[in-house]
């Protein structure tokens, strides 16, 4: 999602300085309206909407209301869930990296938007059909038919690979056309803001998890 959104700025078709709402229109007139894409993009909202284990162990927190409506819910219920999603008191936009699936989806919607397509039909324009696959690519749904892709996005690993290849430069061993360009790699890598992720949550999720500590948190790439 993240790389489709980069992609999607360097063809003019989505301004990261803009409100996300004005591009995931479901979310107008929200809480959502105070975030940029770039913001989004970082997953620094502002927004009370964090996924953590204390989070997760408590049934009525936002964020497990919001798994449950989009995973056994109905219609447009997540989106709802979204729109009523609140500020957190004395933190702005852009101050903090908290992690959280909403915001990737909230991007779903923007992307959508910003280019005329479906998540999936965009996802094989801009990357899918360029590198070679062998097998399909395959996205669950949320109950309104939306594409889950803050996380469902399956296939097999050799082709899961060569996605990965794209971002190295050992991208011409899957695809004659450069799809993810020196560029475009430097923006996703220094897109976020050091100070949001020092200090966060994941910051010491990911020293309990991988034994060390990233740089910063950057379009939708956790560390």
């Amino acid at each position: 999602v993240g790389t489709l959104c980069i992609i999607l700025e360097r063809e003019g078709r989505l301004d990261l300085e803009r409100p996300i709402s004005d591009y995931a229109v479901e979310l107008s007139g929200t809480a959502w309206d105070m975030v940029s894409v770039r913001n989004a993009l970082n997953m620094a909202s502002g927004l009370d909407i964090e996924e953590t284990t204390e989070a997760f162990s408590d049934p009525s927190s936002w964020i497990e209301q919001f798994f449950g409506a989009a995973f056994d819910g109905e219609g447009t219920d997540w989106i709802e869930l979204l729109q009523r999603a609140q500020p957190l008191n004395g933190e702005n936009p852009g101050e903090r990296f908290r992690y959280s699936t909403a915001i990737t989806q909230a991007l779903v919607l923007a992307a959508q938007q910003a280019s005329g397509l479906k998540y999936v039909d965009l996802f094989n324009d801009r990357i899918w059909s360029k590198i070679g696959c062998k097998n399909q690519f395959m996205v669950g749904l949320a109950p309104d038919g939306t594409a889950f892709a803050g996380g469902v996005n399956m296939t097999t690993p050799e082709d899961m690979l060569r996605y990965a290849m794209i971002f190295t430069p050992s991208w011409k061993t899957v695809s004659t056309e450069r799809v993810v360009s020196d560029d475009l790699v430097k923006r996703i890598q220094t897109l976020g803001d050091p100070a949001a992720y020092k200090g966060s949550t994941e910051e010491g999720y990911h020293a309990q998890w991988f034994g060390e500590k990233g740089e910063r948190n950057s379009a939708q790439w956790d560390v």
